[in-house]
């Protein structure tokens, strides 16, 4: 047969956070409230577009992007797996695994390097959640401190 508004737009429905494994090991977590809510708050966005488009509508921007801050051991990593699992479930992310990466990862010796060791990583992250550790090396303004390229000057890692 006939295709149905259904075929054509995918999953419909309502998420429900309280069905995903993820978020309710989230919950079990001690403090967290501005990631939790970050999380309902996107959730809100998932429900209300698939509403929008069903009647047509533009749906409204959504950003995945998540800054996770803490000392070590604080959970960072356990709350970016939680959260990958959580966007997978929900239809936001085609694989949803966690791939890990140091700033140092991302810095070339030599001047351009840098560009394509980011186009490398960014394509193999795809459909992932990607955590860069200690990404504040990644800022020109920061000192650096990753140890690869030096004082080189990379204009990627500027941009």
């Amino acid at each position: 047969g006939r295709l149905t508004k259904a075929d054509i737009l995918g999953r419909s429905g309502h998420v429900d956070l309280g069905s995903i494994d993820a978020w309710n090991e989230l919950g079990q977590m001690t403090g967290l409230r501005e990631v939790k809510e970050s999380i309902k708050a996107m959730v809100d966005v998932v429900n209300e577009n698939d509403k929008r488009e069903r009647e047509g509508k533009k749906p409204r921007a959504l950003t995945l992007n998540r800054l996770f801050l803490g000392n070590p051991g604080t959970g960072k990593t356990t709350v970016a797996e939680l959260y990958g699992r959580i966007l997978r479930r929900v239809g936001l992310l085609s694989k949803g695994e966690v791939v890990m990466k140091k700033a140092s990862d991302f810095v070339g010796s030599a001047v351009g390097q840098s560009e394509e060791r980011t186009r490398s990583i960014l394509q193999a992250a795809e459909g992932c959640v990607l955590v860069i550790d200690e990404a504040y090396g990644l800022s020109p303004h920061r000192g650096g401190g990753t140890g690869n390229g030096g004082g080189m000057n990379d204009p990627y890692r500027e941009g």
